[in-house]
């Protein structure tokens, strides 16, 4: 692929603030779009796929860090972090993904992995030292997390086929794992306090 075909086949956007950033990056492939508005911190971008992919990427604060990985097709990520010190890692591969992501504190993570086709993944994420771990596989699986407070985490695996998983955490030092491996698996936990812990498998 010579340059021009590369300026026609990719759309990059890269805005930045301040100085000292480091920006890098590649998409290749047909029609994909990437969009970005940085304010003193760091992102990769790596996109390779046969059909329209799309990227939106915006960060606010000092030594945030967002990284993104996309394999497949039709698979859209949006990514705001607000704050310090902040890590978001989202890999997505297969067709047809949507993750959308807000993150708005300090020493906050989130990882988030898809494999498969047509998952959808909405996390929001406040608070400091926060984690958040979401990994889905599989068919159609749909995640709702909501995160705020210090010192908690959730774990949440998704693998089989058209399940449905929210979790909504507020307070400190709370942990959650939730684990579907079974097909059309719906669960729903919420814990709003101190010192909780959860553990819900459904095979």
């Amino acid at each position: 692929m010579n340059s021009l075909q590369r300026v026609i086949k990719t759309i990059v956007v890269i805005t930045t603030s301040l100085l000292c950033n480091i920006c890098f990056a590649e998409s290749s492939s047909l029609y994909n779009q990437n969009e970005s508005g940085q304010y003193g911190s760091d992102y990769v971008l790596l996109q390779e796929d046969e059909l329209g992919s799309y990227v939106e990427i915006q960060q606010q604060g000092e030594h945030n860090d967002i990284s993104v990985s996309q394999y497949g097709s039709e698979l859209s990520a949006s990514s705001v972090q607000v704050g310090n010190h902040n890590d978001i890692e989202i890999a997505q591969a297969g067709r047809a993904h949507i993750a959308d992501i807000y993150q708005d504190g300090v020493q906050l993570d989130i990882q988030l992995n898809q494999f498969g086709e047509q998952h959808i993944a909405d996390i929001e994420q406040f608070g400091s030292y926060n984690d958040i771990t979401l990994e889905q596989s599989g068919f159609a699986n749909q995640s709702l997390l909501s995160q705020s407070g210090t010192a908690n985490d959730i774990t949440l695996v998704q693998s089989g086929e058209l399940g449905m998983a929210s979790v909504f955490q507020e307070g400190n030092n709370n942990s959650v794992e939730l684990i579907q491996t079974m097909n059309g698996a719906q669960a729903s936990v919420t814990q709003n306090g101190n010192n909780m812990r959860a553990h819900v498998i459904q095979n």
